[in-house]
């Protein structure tokens, strides 16, 4: 994911209503209420009606493990970051590694 995107989404996270969010059916008039944290803020006015439990299950369940998944995906790009860097120093040391073998083959008159 690249770092607009992220930054997007953390924008929009940032100014939507704060989470948790939860979902209740509102018997009477047959809909879903979505709320959110920490006034119990209706989020959607617009009327989900009980077709739609699947979309709001979904909605209330990706604004609430946003959060999460985005500090995760940071945490692991810079868990990879370190290991390539790692890497290339374990490569840097393998090819010094290399010359000195062959330095030491022709002084001791093994090659050449």
């Amino acid at each position: 994911m690249s770092e607009i995107d992220r930054a997007e989404l953390r924008r929009l996270l940032d100014a939507a209503t704060p989470g948790p969010w939860w979902q209740e059916w509102v018997e009477g008039d047959e809909w879903y209420a979505v709320y959110g944290q920490p006034t119990g803020d209706l989020v959607c006015p617009e009327v989900c009606t009980a077709g739609d439990a699947d979309d709001t299950n979904l909605l209330v369940a990706a604004v609430n493990a946003l959060p999460g998944l985005l500090d995760a995906l940071e945490k692991a790009e810079a868990h990879r970051d370190s290991l390539a860097a790692a890497l290339i120093e374990v490569q840097r040391e393998k090819r010094l590694l290399v010359d000195r073998v062959r330095e030491l083959h022709y002084a001791l008159g093994i090659w050449g």
